[in-house]
């Protein structure tokens, strides 16, 4: 009796186990072919058509902002909740060495900030103290959902 309970056991596990391996073996097959199809959407294009591929309109601003803004400058980027920190280093990383700012040097970019929801709205004395000439402006234009920021709205605002 214990002999055939431990031949059903041993084929039970064994099922299982091989029901367990099919299924993750599908799982890779199909992550792998995703994967595939990725690499090859990307493949062979320059970092700037892959990055123009990825943020269509607003990598086309980040590259007009460095041709219109000179490399000395300070940029304050004003953006909507929830994109601040993205933009702050994205355009911190692709406006170098522009100095970029979101909010008083002193303080830090943080959780803080979008924790607690504070919005910094910058004073005329503050921008003039802090040497900022260009204001960048985004709004936010869409609903959850694939990225498309073709509704979305770029500015940069010149203040010297």
């Amino acid at each position: 009796m214990k002999k055939t309970r431990d031949i059903i056991l041993k084929y039970f596990f064994i099922v299982c186990f091989s029901g367990w391996l099919l299924i993750t073996c599908q799982n890779m097959i199909f992550e792998i072919k995703r994967v595939g199809k990725e690499v090859q959407r990307y493949w062979g294009l320059s970092e700037d058509e892959k990055r123009e591929k990825m943020y269509p309109n607003f990598y086309k601003f980040v590259k007009y902002c460095k041709q219109k803004v000179p490399e000395d400058s300070t940029i304050f980027v004003k953006s909507t909740e929830g994109y601040l920190g993205f933009h702050y280093y994205y355009f911190s990383y692709h406006l170098y060495p522009r100095r970029i700012l979101i909010n008083s040097p002193d303080q830090q970019i943080g959780i803080y900030y979008w924790l607690n929801k504070i919005k910094f709205i910058p004073t005329a004395k503050w921008l003039k103290s802090n040497n900022v000439s260009y204001i960048i402006k985004f709004e936010e234009h869409r609903f959850p959902g694939p990225f498309d920021d073709s509704k979305d709205e770029f500015r940069l605002i010149k203040i010297k």
